[in-house]
């Protein structure tokens, strides 16, 4: 879009009608890779968006255990997932249409899943304006999955 300071790409769109900024397109068959997420060396991945099947998308995120150290499953989760609160909210830019959604304040879930969140909770750029926060919600997954374990394991020795 004629940027020249601050990112590497940027696009962007005015034209009414939905046309998407940015239009990746698979002619393959098989999972093909739309982007490659690459933090340092070409060899260093960190994640990518897939596209498989002609009707599937994935975001991935590095999990492989070579890349983990000091990997533990004695947690407690049920603990950790109580501290977050989900909320329903209308989004401000929505205005008199604006519906309820499910979802989370970032600086909340912050506080519980530090590595959810991007940002500062109240950060303002150098011009003084707002820096917003985001969410990953996909990184709450594990906590869900590991507190799922553990109320299921009591279930079980109450049922005993």
């Amino acid at each position: 879009d004629g940027k020249t300071t601050g990112q590497a790409a940027s696009f962007s769109t005015s034209t009414s009608g939905g046309f998407p900024a940015m239009y990746v397109r698979n002619t393959l068959s098989g999972t093909v890779n739309a982007i490659i997420f690459h933090q340092g060396s070409p060899s260093g991945a960190v994640g990518s968006i897939t596209m498989s099947g002609g009707s599937s998308t994935g975001f991935n995120t590095s999990s492989d255990y070579r890349l983990k150290t000091a990997v533990t499953y004695d947690w407690d989760a049920t603990t950790r997932l109580k501290q977050l609160k989900p909320a329903r909210f209308k989004w401000i830019v929505a205005g008199d249409d604006a519906v309820f959604v499910d979802g989370f304040l970032a600086h909340e879930a912050q506080a519980v899943v530090p590595e959810a969140v991007t940002g500062t909770k109240d950060e303002v750029d150098d011009a003084g304006n707002a820096v917003m926060q985001g969410i990953d919600q996909a990184k709450l997954v594990p906590l869900l999955c590991k507190t799922i374990l553990e109320l299921e394991a009591r279930i079980t020795a109450l049922e005993a």
